[in-house]
């Protein structure tokens, strides 16, 4: 099968597959805010029947209290209480609505409601004892119809028999018996609800987390099949010394085409990583967190790889030397690097480059490279230490990188600069196996020779020439 029908048939999938993982995505949130919802009704759900429950409580206090020493602060209290709960005064919250419509607003079951309901009513006939004992200590009974229009003398005693008896205490557990129904149904439902929203979007999220690791599963093999093309291109190159030229033109093209589509998909599975990370990480356990700490580690790892062979077909093409001050250039690097050299503590000297004739984007890129390695491949236990140092021959400047790393076996001299190959394969020093040799491909370019000294656990020293006069060269 020819590879432009391998990458369509890739890239068609990667798209289908990011389409799925946004529309669940999508849903993934609309459940989530459903999930805050309810423990939302929940939460309110409590403070409306403890606010019943209190309110009753209060009116019982302020009565007994009025009964007990005819004081009118103590009815005035009352009836604040009474005309909140009512909706005629403003909430602490500030809003103005009865305690029965707020009950109403959220949407309770009929079981629920019903039962909050007698509550009410209980309390509200509860009410009615109450102003029975208010109306006596002023002296006044009721007619019959309800209203206390019969004047005689303060019955003080009636008034404390009647807030204070048995009868009283009765009504009262009549009004709480409810409300402690109301509560283990509503418990139950809001619990289940909850559950239900939790488990759903845990499986959701799984399966958002699936498609991902699926298209990094899909990925990584359309890349080795991208790579391999090369290497066999590479091949073809070395054998036909002919057509070196247009078959490195067409090649970089290629790999260039290549690295930047497989760019867009990773980019956009990194920010669904970032996104899962960030927002649903605490919210797996086990299979489900390492998956998106696999997932994180190995897009990032892609990209690496896929930005390093962008970089390797771009050196060379369609540049100009110029005069380029090294010193200047070496402090844009470490502007550049400054969040790298502050988290591992980096020192780098140099003192006074030489100005020298080069690609600039491809020198830069030679001293980033060299630079970011040293910090990478540093010893546990030392702040990484890299200096920089220069020497001026007849045609050519010799520049020398040097390190206070893991350092390198010699017998790995020559193969370091190879493409793809990697000395150091665990998880602490992993790499792409490009970087030095696009130096290599960046020295060659300026007309020059890079190599290394080093020596196990002492750190390294990568030198390389520049031709002095490469603009007029």
């Amino acid at each position: 099968m020819k590879l432009s029908i391998v990458f369509k048939v890739f890239q068609i999938t990667i798209i289908i597959m990011l389409i799925i993982i946004i529309v669940l995505t999508l849903f993934l949130q609309k459940n989530h805010k459903e999930l805050q919802k309810a423990e939302n009704i929940r939460y309110k759900s409590y403070v409306i029947a403890e606010e019943l429950k209190q309110s009753s409580d209060d009116l019982t206090r302020y009565c007994r209290s009025y009964v007990l020493t005819s004081d009118s602060i103590w009815e005035n209290k009352y009836l604040k209480v009474l005309d909140i709960r009512n909706g005629k005064l403003p909430r602490p919250d500030g809003h103005t609505i009865s305690l029965l419509d707020s009950m109403k607003k959220l949407g309770f079951t009929k079981p629920e409601f019903d039962k909050l309901k007698v509550a009410e009513n209980n309390s509200n006939e509860l009410v009615w004892t109450e102003k029975v004992a208010f109306n006596a200590v002023k002296g006044l009974f009721d007619d019959g119809s309800g209203k206390f229009s019969i004047k005689a003398s303060p019955d003080i005693e009636m008034a404390r028999r009647i807030m204070f008896d048995k009868k009283y205490h009765d009504e009262k557990k009549m009004i709480m018996a409810p409300i402690r129904d109301f509560f283990k149904m509503l418990d139950k439902r809001t619990h289940d609800a909850v559950i239900a929203y939790k488990v759903f979007n845990n499986s959701l999220l799984r399966v958002v987390i699936g498609l991902i690791f699926l298209i990094l599963v899909i990925g990584v093999i359309s890349f080795f099949i991208v790579l391999k093309n090369i290497i066999q291109k590479m091949n073809v190159l070395e054998a036909s010394n002919k057509l070196v030229m247009t078959k490195n033109d067409e090649l970089s093209r290629f790999t260039y085409i290549a690295s930047h589509d497989l760019q867009e998909p990773l980019n956009t599975i990194i920010s669904f990583s970032k996104l899962l990370k960030e927002g649903y990480h605490d919210k797996l356990e086990g299979i489900g967190q390492k998956s998106i700490e696999i997932i994180d580690e190995s897009t990032m790892r892609m990209r690496s790889l896929t930005t390093d062979l962008l970089e390797y077909s771009r050196i060379g093409r369609k540049v100009k030397p110029e005069i380029i001050d090294v010193n200047k250039l070496l402090e844009n690097i470490k502007l550049d690097l400054t969040e790298l050299i502050d988290k591992n503590n980096v020192t780098i000297t140099y003192n006074n480059l030489a100005e020298v004739s080069a690609y600039r984007n491809e020198l830069r890129m030679l001293f980033l490279n060299l630079i970011t390695n040293a910090i990478k491949y540093r010893k546990e236990t030392v702040a990484p230490e890299i200096t920089i140092e220069f020497e001026e021959g007849k045609d050519e400047y010799t520049y020398a990188v040097i390190d206070n790393g893991i350092g390198i076996d010699m017998q790995f001299k020559d193969k370091i600069f190879e493409i793809f190959q990697r000395l150091h394969t665990n998880d602490q020093y992993s790499g792409t196996g490009i970087g030095l040799a696009n130096c290599k491909r960046i020295v060659e370019l300026h007309k020059g020779e890079i190599w290394v000294r080093s020596e196990v656990g002492k750190g390294s020293k990568f030198l390389f020439t520049i031709k002095k006069d490469l603009i007029n060269g």
